[in-house]
């Protein structure tokens, strides 16, 4: 499909509507299989409003763009979904309560994650050397919240390139400094631009693309309203 608007659009949405039963179940008729599926091998029903979630907003946000229901979707080598032949990328995240989409024309990734303790010890496993020096010498009142900063900006970039957790979050490098955030990955400072979005209280989130950084729009559903709009577009589709 071509012709998208240049903006970036980030959906956010709760999943305490899906602690309806009914609601869950009609939620669930209106994903693909493959989500369906993938939402049932949870164990936690915690988990499975996260993985609904997050594949209720893929729906919705691909019928405001035009594409019709039940599209398939493809895999990049690591596992990153898109859309075979389309300019569409897009990019999914979930924590806590809460499921977070980023769509645009660019190549992106984006990570939601609600703020606990910092936990020294996997910075020091995962982060890059120079990230956990910052983070040991910051004031003990803002360790945790640099902590997921560091998180979100380095795994929505994993998001972006498609590589995930196949690339060691150590292999790399993320810069926060007072007024811009950089990234230097084998002595290269990456052409990726990012965006921290204050959209939750306790909670961060971070958006990266590829080149410069769009415009975004950030819209906040209610699950209710997408499952109504889900359902409407399933009947025209069946008539």
């Amino acid at each position: 499909m071509s012709g998208l608007p240049e903006k970036m659009r980030i959906y956010l949405a709760a999943t305490k509507p899906l602690t309806d039963s009914g609601l869950f179940a009609q939620a669930l008729s209106l994903v693909s299989n493959e989500r369906r599926e993938k939402v049932l091998r949870y164990r936690f029903m915690k988990d499975q409003r996260l993985s609904l979630g997050a594949g209720l907003l893929l729906e919705f946000a691909l019928a405001e763009y035009g594409f019709p229901a039940g599209i398939s979707l493809s895999y990049g080598p690591y596992g990153k979904p898109f859309l075979p032949g389309e300019d569409l990328c897009f990019s999914l995240s979930h924590s806590g309560e809460y499921v977070m989409l980023a769509a645009g024309r660019r190549k992106c990734g984006c990570d939601l994650e609600q703020i606990e303790t910092a936990n020294l010890d996997i910075a020091r496993r995962f982060f890059h050397p120079a990230e956990y020096r910052q983070l040991c010498e910051a004031p003990s009142e803002k360790r945790n919240h640099l902590f997921y900063r560091f998180w979100t900006l380095k795994e929505s970039y994993m998001k972006m390139t498609g590589e995930g957790f196949h690339l060691s979050p150590s292999d790399f490098r993320i810069g926060i400094g007072e007024e811009d955030i950089f990234l230097e990955r084998g002595g290269i400072y990456e052409a990726c631009h990012f965006a921290e979005l204050s959209l939750l209280p306790s909670y961060c989130c971070s958006v990266c693309t590829e080149g410069t950084l769009p415009e975004l729009n950030v819209k906040s559903l209610d699950l209710r309203s997408v499952i109504r709009q889900l359902a409407k577009n399933r009947q025209k589709t069946d008539r």
